[in-house]
This record gives C-alpha cells, structure tokens and sequence, in this order.
C-alpha cells in the first residue's frame, strides 16, 4: 500500500499535531502504517504522530485508536492524541447530545473516558489508573540531575527547572535539546522516557517543555506529559527536589505552544482529567502551526 492509498486528515490537541485515519475503510496493518510513517510520509513536514481509528465491536467501548510514534513506532498512549481521537469520533460517528455524556474508548490496552466540552471548545479524556512514580538520580555529563519518573500510559521522566538553576526569563527559549536528549536515552532507562521540564509559577499554573520519545525532538505540548507533571507537583509537594508549588487541582499547564491544558482530579476517585482544545486543519494550517513552533523554539 502507498502513501496515495492512505488519505488522512489533520488535527492538532494543544499544539501536537497528528494525521488520523479511518481504519475501518482502510483496513491498514500496523506494520504497513509504521512503513507510511517511516518510508513513504507524505507531508512536507513532519508531525507528532497519526492515529489509526477503528470502531469497536464490543460493548465496553465505542472506537478503539492505534497511535503510532514518527519513527514507526507503537503502544504508547498519547493523551491530546487521545481527545483529538474524541473530537474525530463526535464529528463523525457520533454526537453526543449533552456536555454529560461521555464515550469510552481503548488506547494502549486501556479504556479511557472523554468529554466533548464547550461545543467541542474543549475536549476532556479522564485516566483510570493512578500514575506510578519513582525518583530517580541520572548521572549525566552535565552531573547529577534529579528526576521523576511517571508511568500513565507513557513513560516520563519529569524534571524542575529552578532547582536545575535554570532562569524564569529564559524557560521557553534556552537549549533544551542538549539537556533533554541525552536523558531521552539514558541507560539507566530501559524504555527510554519523554523528558519534561517544567518550571512552577503563580497560583496553580506550571510551564512545561517536553522532548518525546519516538518523535525524538522537542514537541509544542504533550498531554500525557502535563498529566505526569501535575501529578508529581500535587503530590510530592514537601519533596526538596522540587520547587515551592502552592496550587491545588485543577491545575494549568502552559505548554511551549502558548496553549493551556487543565488537569482536574475527578470526585471521589484517583482518576485524573486532561483538559484543552483540539482542532482540525488543513494542510497549510498545519504547516503554518509548524513553521511558527519551529520559530519560536529556534
């Protein structure tokens, strides 16, 4: 199968942007997306990942979604992949009549809830599983770094800016590629990890770079990522490798595209949300949303 064979549409979930197919009609192996992917990309400029999505045939869920990684690869859960996978299934196999209902999906061997919010303004998708955390000491050429590593879907490694000496002033612009990429592949992590920085501010707000595991640069946002580091601050608050983070759920996330993902703790429950707009593009709307990310990083 060729990349003519393989139509697709664009979206993008705070900055992140994915090619998503219909998987129902095409009827695409993994194997033969991950050769779409690696070999026989069709765009001019590369994205954040693509999705795959098929409608299920179980009563558990409603669509199941496949993402693949830039480089082929596969498994992982991508959580603004996961509401732009939301708001494609609300667009076109079904509306959901009232901001109460909800629509289950699987993602990476798990069933996930999402929200179609604001007239699809807003698109929310709730995590079941409490993250796993573990502190970790790398060993790096630039020394010690303290960090945390999150399981949630996704492995994290999450790590703070003003204890790492890095300046307010400069969070968004200094080099992040050299600190992030040699930890991306750290021995003493098996898997390899996304690497976050993140860097406390006001209130309940959080600034957070993100280098991605199988995307293997700096991306504008990372759902999973904001999830991991809103869960480490609220939870490991009196931790003395953390900075002073007084906030409380839900907390705001500004990610290095501007946007603001939310991460809300449901009710009674370990379940955490994940908060923030997703869209679709055209082709020259998305290589505009690149081009100016690539501007803005440089």
């Amino acid at each position: 199968m060729t990349k003519k064979e393989i139509p697709f549409e664009l979206m993008h979930g705070a900055g992140n942007i994915f090619m998503i197919i219909n998987n129902d009609t095409l009827n695409v192996s993994l194997d033969e997306l991950s050769e779409f992917m690696t070999k026989e990309y069709p765009l001019h400029f590369p994205v954040d990942g693509l999705m795959a999505y098929r409608v299920s045939d179980v009563n558990d869920y409603e669509f199941i979604i496949d993402f693949l990684n830039p480089d082929g690869s596969h498994g992982a859960m991508c959580g603004n992949g996961a509401r732009c996978a939301i708001k494609y299934h609300e667009e076109n196999f079904e509306e959901f009549p009232n901001e109460s209902d909800s629509v289950k999906f699987l993602m990476a061997g798990t069933i996930y809830k999402g929200y179609y919010l604001n007239f699809g303004g807003y698109i929310s998708v709730t995590f079941p599983n409490e993250p796993i955390v573990k502190e970790l000491q790398l060993q790096t050429d630039k020394g010690l770094i303290h960090a945390f590593h999150v399981y949630n879907g996704s492995d994290h490694l999450i790590i703070d800016a003003i204890n790492h000496g890095i300046n307010a002033n400069d969070f968004f612009q200094f080099d992040f590629r050299s600190l992030a990429e040699p930890l991306r592949h750290h021995a003493d992590l098996p898997n390899g990890a996304n690497v976050n920085l993140a860097m406390t501010m006001r209130g309940n707000l959080i600034r957070l770079r993100t280098f991605e595991r199988g995307v293997e640069r700096e991306t504008a946002a990372c759902g999973t990522g904001a999830l991991a580091t809103a869960y480490v601050y609220q939870n490991h608050k009196m931790n003395t490798n953390l900075s002073v983070f007084l906030g409380n759920y839900p907390i705001d996330i500004q990610v290095q595209s501007g946007d603001i993902l939310t991460v809300k703790k449901e009710n009674d429950s370990e379940s955490l949300s994940l908060i923030g707009p997703a869209e679709f593009l055209t082709v020259d709307e998305a290589f505009a949303m690149y081009s100016d990310f690539q501007q803005r990083i440089q």
